[in-house]
């Protein structure tokens, strides 16, 4: 019953959630290549973890009247806000070493800003901001119902990264691709989710009053602010704003990669010092792992993850559709009740039902009276004389979505007549629990004594066509029936 959950929530979600996904997946595809673009920008010029924080505030000293701020990004880029000899203010590149700018600091190029405003709010503003939120709440969600569907059709959490054994490219790609990005995406979801609550304030603000610690004030000894930044690198810097005045209680305030720190502009001593909150990091860990800023590598994987999104939901409704319509497929030529020949069916992804319809086409053929029904359909049928069961097995010898009934049902059902029985299984000899879903059903029908064996049970490896037809031919000369099999368009008398 618990497959029967996960499927029909991962679909469901899906389904409500498409339109926005297709919307979110497509923009945060183009969103991931921003970084890329931003990282191949000639503006790193040298390693900035040898470079002193001191060493950079000398060498602007030595080509701009003032500066007002010092910013390294996640590129590692050093920008400086600077005052130049005309009085304007400039953002600019600069060479951390010589202090030159090498380059111009332009705004977020329009394509990518119209991209985001169509990633965050859908232009809807804050009710966008919460449509947002929810789709990424609902691709949690799928990706976790996928992620333990995935778990149940491997056989478990330790076989997740056996091979995939299904001829069904649909199928198996939709597996393959799962099971490798499976991650990434529960990563873009949750980060998504959680950027979602910081924007919308349900994530508290008073993370953003820092609890200063006051450092013991040594006499002033000196016009030096060597002290302290001599002893900082860049790469442990975000920004350095520089104080407005001369006076005593302007202070140079730094803000490193976990605390903000207040520097007296003339001893260089650190005056203050507040560590940042939990929620603060929180949230900036969540920005980064969510755009991808600052690792080419891992934008790289956000873009395949993003653009891979759409691939799964074409795959996975292709996959839902065509079960769907194998399902229908069981065709009512006449009432259960009329029926001598009932063939139960238990097929996880459809494959099943293609080889009991060719059965129960050839049946029909042949003249018999036949009813076709899933597993989970099963009950009393009047004038049955032959149930013959063709099932697969899911998972860790689980039984296929559409059969996870059948043995509570039988259990119920009273039978007057004798019946014969058959059972037929499909699976795959790379799981170690081959066909165990297609034994227990053969135990089920074999321990009441209303029903009769008339063969073994039979095993199928991997959809064999020949091991198909192997035992269409045992059964008909069994029950003395003349049968034309057609597979792949072509007919074979047995």
């Amino acid at each position: 019953m618990s497959i029967l959950i996960w499927r029909y929530s991962h679909f469901l979600l899906a389904l409500i959630s498409s339109l926005f996904l297709i919307i979110a997946s497509v923009t945060g595809g183009i969103l991931a290549l921003e970084p890329i673009s931003e990282s191949i920008q000639p503006y790193n010029v040298t390693s900035i973890n040898n470079i002193s924080l001191n060493q950079t505030i000398l060498a602007l000293r030595k080509n701009y009247d003032e500066i007002i701020e010092i910013e390294v990004t996640d590129n590692d880029f050093v920008i400086a806000s600077v005052i130049k000899e005309d009085s304007q203010l400039k953002k600019i590149y600069i060479d951390p070493v010589s202090g030159e700018s090498i380059g111009n600091v332009k705004k977020q190029n329009p394509f990518f800003a119209f991209v985001t405003n169509l990633h965050r709010s859908l232009f809807l503003k804050t009710i966008g901001r919460y449509f947002v939120g929810l789709v990424s709440l609902l691709l949690c969600l799928i990706a976790v119902t996928g992620f333990f569907l995935l778990a149940k059709r491997q056989g478990g959490f330790y076989n997740f990264f056996n091979k995939i054994q299904d001829k069904n490219l649909n199928q198996k790609f939709h597996v393959l691709f799962g099971k490798w990005l499976i991650i990434p995406i529960i990563i873009i979801s949750t980060t998504g989710v959680f950027l979602s609550l910081e924007k919308l304030s349900f994530i508290p603000k008073n993370y953003l009053n820092y609890k200063w610690i006051n450092k013991e004030k040594k006499s002033i000894q000196n016009q030096s602010t060597s002290s302290f930044f001599e002893t900082i690198y860049l790469d442990e810097v975000r920004t350095l704003s520089f104080p407005f005045s001369k006076s005593e209680e302007d202070y140079f305030e730094v803000n490193l990669k976990d605390r903000k720190l207040l520097v007296d502009q003339f001893s260089g001593e650190v005056t203050k010092e507040s560590y940042y909150p939990f929620i603060k990091l929180a949230t900036r860990w969540n920005l980064i792992l969510h755009t991808g800023k600052g690792n080419i590598l891992w934008s790289i994987i956000l873009f395949i993850a993003s653009s891979s999104i759409l691939f799964f939901m074409y795959t996975g409704f292709s996959i839902s559709l065509k079960r769907l319509l194998r399902g229908k497929k069981t065709k009512e030529i006449l009432k259960a009740n009329e029926c001598e020949y009932i063939i139960l069916v238990g097929s996880e992804t459809g494959n099943t039902f293609t080889f009991a319809n060719i059965f129960f086409e050839s049946l029909v053929k042949a003249g018999k009276n036949v009813f076709i029904s899933p597993l989970n359909n099963y009950k009393k049928y009047n004038k049955a004389k032959n149930i013959i069961v063709f099932t697969s097995t899911y998972g860790n010898g689980e039984a296929p979505s559409n059969a996870v009934l059948f043995k509570e049902k039988f259990k119920k059902v009273t039978h007057v007549n004798e019946i014969n029985f058959s059972v037929l299984g499909f699976g795959s000899l790379a799981y170690p629990k081959f066909c165990q879903f297609a034994i227990d059903v053969y135990e089920i029908f074999n321990s009441n004594v209303k029903f009769k064996s008339i063969m073994p049970l039979h095993k199928i490896n991997e959809q064999s066509n020949n091991s198909f037809l192997e035992w269409t031919k045992v059964w008909s000369k069994v029950n003395s029936i003349d049968l034309r099999i057609e597979i792949n368009n072509s007919e074979k008398e047995i």
